[in-house]
């Protein structure tokens, strides 16, 4: 038999082998029960349960002969095999019964479309448990393409899927009574229109951990029970956690809400909003305040950041800023040992001017951090290097500019490939004319904004914006991953790009 672990489990079942076997100890029943779970002891038991990334499913394989031999030598007396550990499994709700997420969600859809082109929750040979899979399917990907509000306006008028899912959710939370909660709370007040993007929010930073709990749910799916018979009953519970909102960056297992908690893996400083929102979320406050603090994030930087009131924690426990925060989850580049200490956005960089030994230091970081570069030759292959590097999207040129113009490396430069330059001096009032509105790195490591003044103008003369040449991550914006198609003066265009004839 396997069942499904949390500390709420864990805790239920013991309780429900004490009274199963009252003349036990509760320190020699909780060893049992770890030996039962193929644990060498219950210490071994707590680590899983703290450890195990919270997107991973939980789950064990039970033996109740080894659960009543090892209480047996505990207490000192032959006890007899009464059911008693698989009672207390149904009773948590941690029995798995299913073959899980996957396989029922796959084969729900097939039954739900199998009769008719707009679907049929009532198919006759679609199961308990693959309606319920395939309601959690209908929102993953719903979040995936439009948001609750949109999940809610789809379903609700036929069907409410919506309160379907939050009934459940209410009637099993043993596995993580925490995003049980949650969702109760979310989907309940999605279908009072109540405006939720903090939900949204929340999900996308949950929702690896959110995945988890689902899977569990449908692991352990009882087929009696129809998931459209059930209604949420009552106000959704809150928990109310005291203290200041805190969030940590950390990625291991700890105390505070992390995006280890998260059952994130590879998290973004995106994920971070989320998680502050049900750090805020946990304390109890209304639907109102969190809808407020969504608000002033969207006005204030278009949704990114955390509200004034949250705490963050680096992974080493130091209290740090937003700004900070992004900084430490900067994934590492390549590039990054070009200046030591310095934070660049290198995906953003245009133009990296360097000597000799640093256009070698760059080739050899690029070629061990699996970037493709192409180091041009200074003859007449110079213009073919620019084109092959262009036709193949290479991550970066490198380029003598000894006998070359500014202008024969704009087009590679806009065409969104990094020039590792040598022998130009980006100082000059010419060159910064010809670079003008182009991402230069300093020699200090500071990405700047090239400008210019054209010498027809008098001395001193430059725009405001120009006299703050110094990048911040919100001047740019994100229009598109697909690179312009850049054609050299020496390159015929392609037949199929040629500009179209008169009419």
């Amino acid at each position: 038999m396997r069942i499904l672990l949390s500390d709420e489990i864990v805790a239920s079942v013991r309780a429900s082998i004490g009274e199963a076997f009252p003349g036990t100890k509760a320190s020699h029943r909780a060893e049992a029960l770890a030996a039962g779970l193929g644990f060498r002891n219950n210490a071994a038991l707590l680590v899983y349960l703290a450890s195990t990334p919270r997107h991973e499913v939980r789950a064990r394989e039970v033996v109740a002969g080894a659960f009543l031999s090892r209480l047996s030598e505990l207490s000192g007396a032959e006890l007899r095999d009464n059911g008693a550990l698989e009672a207390a499994a149904d009773a948590a709700g941690a029995t798995v019964r299913t073959t899980g997420y996957d396989e029922l969600s796959n084969s729900g859809r097939e039954k739900f479309f199998g009769q008719s082109q707009v679907g049929d929750w009532r198919a006759p040979n679609m199961s308990n448990a693959e309606r319920f899979a395939y309601m959690a399917f209908l929102l993953r990907w719903r979040m995936m393409n439009g948001g609750i509000a949109n999940f809610v306006a789809d379903y609700a008028d036929v069907v409410p899927v919506h309160l379907h899912l939050a009934a459940a959710c209410q009637a099993n939370p043993n596995y993580d009574p925490q995003v049980s909660a949650f969702l109760v709370d979310w989907l309940v007040a999605a279908g009072e229109q109540e405006e939720v993007e903090w939900g949204d929010r929340i999900y996308e930073a949950m929702r690896f951990r959110i995945n988890a709990y689902l899977d569990a749910l449908c692991l352990s799916w009882d087929q009696a029970i129809d998931p459209m018979s059930l209604m949420p009953a009552g106000q959704p519970e809150r928990p109310r956690i005291k203290g200041v909102p805190t969030i940590s960056l950390s990625l291991a297992p700890g105390e505070l809400l992390s995006l280890f908690e998260a059952g994130q893996v590879e998290a973004s400083y995106l994920d971070l909003t989320g998680l502050a929102l049900m750090a805020h979320w946990r304390t109890g406050v209304s639907h109102a305040v969190l809808r407020q603090m969504t608000e002033r994030l969207q006005q204030a930087s278009l949704g990114i950041g955390v509200p004034a009131e949250t705490r963050i924690v680096s992974g080493g426990g130091a209290v740090v800023s937003w700004s900070e925060a992004r900084q430490l989850m900067r994934p590492p580049h390549a590039l990054d040992p070009m200046v030591p200490g310095k934070a660049v956005d290198w995906d953003k960089l245009e133009l990296l001017p360097t000597d000799r030994a640093g256009a070698s230091k760059a080739a050899e970081l690029l070629e061990a951090g699996g970037l493709d570069y192409a180091v041009i030759p200074d003859d007449d292959g110079f213009s073919a290097g620019l084109r092959s590097a262009a036709r193949r999207h290479a991550y970066a040129v490198i380029v003598d500019m000894t006998r070359r113009e500014v202008s024969e490396i704009l087009p590679i430069m806009m065409s969104g490939i990094m020039v590792i330059a040598t022998n130009l001096d980006v100082n000059s009032p010419d060159t910064l004319l010809q670079l003008r509105g182009c991402k230069v790195l300093s020699p200090d490591g500071t990405v700047f904004m090239a400008y210019g003044v054209p010498p027809e103008l008098p001395p001193g003369h430059i725009d405001e914006a120009e006299a703050k040449p110094v990048l911040r991550a919100s001047h740019f914006i994100k229009i598109g991953d697909r690179k312009p198609n850049v054609v050299f003066e020496e390159e015929e265009p392609e037949e199929g790009l040629r500009p179209p004839g008169r009419g």
